[in-house]
This record gives C-alpha cells, sequence and structure tokens, in this order.
C-alpha cells in the first residue's frame, strides 16, 4: 500500500529552488508536490483570514457533506473498498499490534489509511508506533549533521525512497553499510531519504491533532518533521496554517515569525501549487500588520483585524465575534448559524464530534444550530450535556437561549445569561449578552 500522493502541478512540478541533494525529495520535486488539497484542511486558514486581514478563502474540509464544491470531492470513507479495508485492518488489528516484524512503511501506511478516512485518533495511534519505530534509526542521520557532513551529490544506488512501504529498512541498512565504510556523505544521503516516511508520519500526526483541537501537539510534530526535512512543502505550509490559526488563542511572536519563514520557504520550494498564491497574499497581508503595529486585543486575546471588524480583506469572509477562540471548523460552523446557515452549522459540528466526541464547543454549535431549525427537544439533552461538562461563557448563554426561545421562560434565560456574563465577560460582549438581558426586563 503506497502513501497517497495528491498532485497540484504540471507534469514537469516545481522546482526546489536548491540544488543540494536535501531537495531531492521525491515526489516533491520530481513531478508534483505531496501535499494535501485545502479543501481538506483549509480550515485550518480560516482564523488567518479575519484574525490576519488576509486573502484566504473559506474551504470546508473534503470530508465535509455539503462543503463548497457541492459535495463533488467525496470523503474516502465512502469508497467501498475503503471502508473494506478499513474493516479488515480493525477485526485484525489486535494481531498487527502483536507482530515483532512491522516495517515502519507499512506503520506509515496504515497510518494514511486511517488519516484519508478522517479516523484521525486511530491514524495518530498507527503514526506513533511508526515513528517509534524508525526513529532508533535515524540517531546517525542526526549526528552525521550536526558534525557538518554535508549530504552527497549523488544520491547512492538503492537509497531513493520511492514509497514502497519496505524500504525504510533496506535504506537504512545500506546507509549504515556507508557509515562503517567511512564514506560519511554517502550515508547522510541515505539517512536522509530513510527519514521521508518519518516526515510524512509526523506531518500528518501534526495535522490530525489540529483537526482534534490539539494545537501545541500538532506544532510540535511539525517541528520534528521540518528537523528531518526542512523543505518538506506540506509540513512548511501546515506549520505556517498551524501557528497562525493558534494565534487567536496563543500568540507566541517568536513561533509566528518561525511560520512567516516556513511559508516564504513554502513559496520557493511549492511555487506552482494553488496554496503558494494563496500563501503569497496571506504574507504580504501579515508583512504589513507586523511592520505597521498590528491592531488591539480583540475579544478572546485575538489579534484585532486590519480591516473591518471580523472582515477578511477584500474575501468577503465574514467571521462573529463569538467564532473567536474556536478551532477553525467550529470557527466555520459558528460563522454559518450566525448568518442564518443552521443546517450547515449542524453538518460541521456533528462532523466535528464525529472525531471529538467529548468536545464540549461542538456541541453547543450543535444544540444552538437544533434550536434554531425548530428541533429544541433534540437540542435541550445536548445543550444540558455541555453544560454539565464545564460551566463557561459559551455552555451558560447556550442554556440561556433554549429557556428563551424553546422552554419560554425568560426568568430562566435571564438567570443564565447573567452567569454567562459573569463567567466570561470577553464572549459575553462579543455575544451582546447584556442586551439580551435588558430585552427580557
Amino acid at each position: 500500500m503506497r502513501p497517497v500522493s495528491i498532485s497540484l502541478t504540471a507534469s514537469t512540478g516545481p522546482s526546489c529552488g536548491d540544488p543540494s541533494p536535501r531537495c531531492r525529495r521525491p515526489p516533491s520535486c520530481r513531478g508534483s508536490v505531496r501535499l494535501m488539497p485545502l479543501r481538506r484542511f483549509g480550515p485550518l486558514l480560516l482564523f488567518v483570514a479575519p484574525l490576519l486581514a488576509c486573502d484566504a478563502p473559506v474551504v470546508i474540509p473534503r470530508e465535509v457533506p455539503g462543503s463548497s464544491d457541492g459535495g463533488t470531492a467525496a470523503s474516502a470513507a465512502a469508497d467501498p473498498k475503503a471502508a473494506e479495508l478499513l474493516s479488515h485492518v480493525d477485526r485484525m488489528r489486535a494481531d498487527l499490534m502483536a507482530r515483532e516484524d512491522k516495517p515502519v512503511g507499512i506503520l506509515v501506511a496504515l497510518g494514511n489509511l486511517y488519516y484519508e478516512n478522517r479516523r484521525y485518533p486511530d491514524a495518530i495511534d498507527w503514526y506513533r508506533q511508526a515513528i517509534e519505530a524508525g526513529e532508533p534509526a535515524l540517531a546517525p542521520l542526526r549526528a552525521l549533521r550536526e558534525d557538518g557532513v554535508e549530504e552527497a551529490a549523488e544520491l547512492p544506488e538503492g537509497c531513493e525512497w520511492t514509497g514502497d512501504p519496505r524500504a525504510f529498512e533496506s535504506i537504512v541498512a545500506r546507509a549504515r553499510q556507508h557509515l562503517e565504510a567511512g564514506r560519511r556523505r554517502e550515508a547522510l544521503a541515505c539517512f536522509g531519504q530513510a527519514a521521508l516516511p518519518l516526515v510524512e508520519a509526523y506531518g500528518r500526526r501534526g495535522a490530525s491533532w489540529s483537526v482534534l483541537d490539539r494545537p501545541e501537539a500538532a506544532i510540535a510534530d511539525l517541528e520534528r518533521a521540518l528537523e528531518l526535512h526542512p523543505d518538506d512543502p506540506e509540513s512548511l505550509y501546515l506549520y505556517g496554517a498551524v501557528v497562525f490559526g493558534d494565534a487567536a488563542r496563543n500568540p507566541v511572536p517568536a513561533r509566528m515569525k518561525k511560520a512567516r519563514a516556513a511559508w516564504r520557504r513554502f513559496v520557493e520550494v511549492a511555487g506552482d501549487t494553488p496554496q503558494a498564491q494563496q500563501v503569497r497574499e496571506a504574507l504580504q497581508q501579515i508583512d504589513r500588520m507586523v511592520g505597521g503595529g498590528a491592531g488591539k486585543a480583540a475579544p478572546g486575546g485575538a489579534p484585532a483585524a486590519a480591516g473591518p471588524a471580523g472582515s477578511a480583506g477584500s474575501t468577503g469572509i465574514q467571521m462573529p465575534p463569538t467564532a473567536f477562540g474556536l478551532p477553525p471548523v467550529l470557527a466555520e460552523a459558528e460563522r454559518r448559524l450566525v448568518s442564518g446557515d443552521a443546517q450547515g452549522a449542524l453538518t460541521l459540528a456533528e462532523r466535528f464530534l464525529s472525531v471529538a466526541t467529548g468536545y464540549t464547543n461542538a456541541k453547543v454549535i450543535r444544540g444552538r444550530a437544533l434550536i434554531a431549525l425548530g428541533r429544541g427537544a433534540e437540542a435541550e439533552p445536548v445543550l444540558k450535556d455541555a453544560l454539565a461538562s464545564e460551566r463557561s461563557g459559551r455552555t451558560l448563554a447556550a442554556m440561556g437561549e433554549w429557556f428563551e426561545k424553546v422552554a419560554g421562560d425568560p426568568e430562566a434565560a435571564k438567570k443564565y445569561y447573567e452567569e454567562a456574563i459573569e463567567a466570561d465577560p470577553d464572549f459575553a460582549k462579543a455575544a451582546e449578552l447584556k442586551a439580551r438581558v435588558e430585552r427580557l426586563h
């Protein structure tokens, strides 16, 4: 089973912009760029648009029904063969994990299978096994780099990573042969190729963490991927997207500086991809903001956009203030709910809950969407469950909304709104809860 590759370029492929051996990674500089389409993880950029006024489009993950392409890009999970294979792997999981002989490439391929079918927790576990199995073999790679050894100009025979899931061990064996023979430059080139499946494992595990709203874990994994292969297009792109996406809650200047550098390098190594132009435009906006001293803090600690509040430059994206602090997919769900697309919001919230079942804010949006759709009886247990998990400004306000719009109990609604105001003044201001309380008098 070969890792899935997405071709986003013409047959000639992009130029790496660097003739050094580290830039020879197949297939990124040999015909196509192995880069996830924006349709799947474009929401990682949703915060970049409203918070940093970048011209990034609103794009929904491929697996979400009713996405902007009319559903033509169906999830891999809809493929009966993929479903059958997943079912088989699930049945064989215990046996597979008990085997001592588990080739690293096979473990990565299994991670990719779950990853492509949006089962991110399972993908994370297979990638973990691949990393644990493969990392010890790469110790010489780091040692050679620390010694300042440069890779051989020509890749030694039998060392090229072609995607064969059983090739990792053979490439490592050849690398060790070169090392034992004193051919350190050739050994380094071979170890660099052996690292590529682990680059993919780290990068895609990072993407999976981000979907599950674990930005710190995502950033750590993407940094490890870039340590192994500084010019990996997918990791460069995702690193910038995750860091800027998390800036609403955790604006770390040093990290954002690294993210800008990662995106600049992404443009150099993958300049012919559709993402490259969007990243160029985003970088221009970010550079202007940094140079001009970006605005004051917005509700929830997010930096204010340079343009009109909640707008995203010329894209027409309008992100409501209540979206700040939410993970990207839920920020888009909130935007849809506020704009009147309750069904779209419900779809996104339920899809998010399918991979993060206990996420409180997803339950809140689901419950509020059910209220908007006239399904108040279904909303009640959802919102009560969210409130039992966490008495936050969002959960309290949502319960107040249920009492106001479904139960018809203004006194109870007012009580919950007032508690929400006390629990989270910033969110209360964004949601205009004081106005709701005054309306209920």
